[in-house]
């Protein structure tokens, strides 16, 4: 575990303002070398751990839709899962040396979405037997957090 956490958790990186989500930093990586270690030993691509990370962090919004406590329950199990594939994705490229330029614009794009997914749901969430502002609500949030985010990267 040593060595797989020196190549693919560098200091560098888990120091870096704009490349490190705050959860990542928190908690995060405590738990994604776990799965890393074995995946590392899998033919899984790094594109197809960053695939799965859109995947779940795009279905946190709708999954705000599902009435009651199950879809809150459901969106937070998904942004978790978006979490821990956000890590795993970067781990794995790193560990076999599979770093690309699509891999990280991927990642990001993957980013952008996944928080502006979670917003947008969260104000059609908000607006159910409410206000109808909370969509617009969500969706000003949702592209503040993307304009936000590209300023960062930029």
């Amino acid at each position: 575990m040593a060595e797989l956490r020196e190549v693919c958790q560098p200091g560098a990186k888990l120091r870096s303002r704009n490349g490190e989500h705050w959860a990542g930093r928190l908690y995060m990586r405590r738990i994604s070398l776990r799965l890393t270690r074995h995946l590392v030993r899998t033919r899984v691509t790094p594109d197809a751990l960053t695939w799965t990370m859109v995947v779940c962090g795009v279905a946190s919004g709708p999954a705000l839709l599902v009435p009651g406590l199950a879809g809150a329950v459901s969106a937070a199990l998904l942004f978790q899962l978006f979490l821990l594939f956000d890590c795993v994705d970067g781990e794995v490229a790193r560990w076999r040396g599979q770093n690309s330029a699509t891999g990280i614009y991927l990642d990001r794009l993957g980013a952008y979405l996944a928080d502006a997914a979670l917003l947008v749901g969260a104000g059609f969430r908000a607006a159910r037997g409410a206000s109808p502002a909370w969509v617009s609500v969500g969706l000003a949030a949702a592209l503040g957090v993307v304009l936000l985010k590209a300023s960062t990267d930029l």
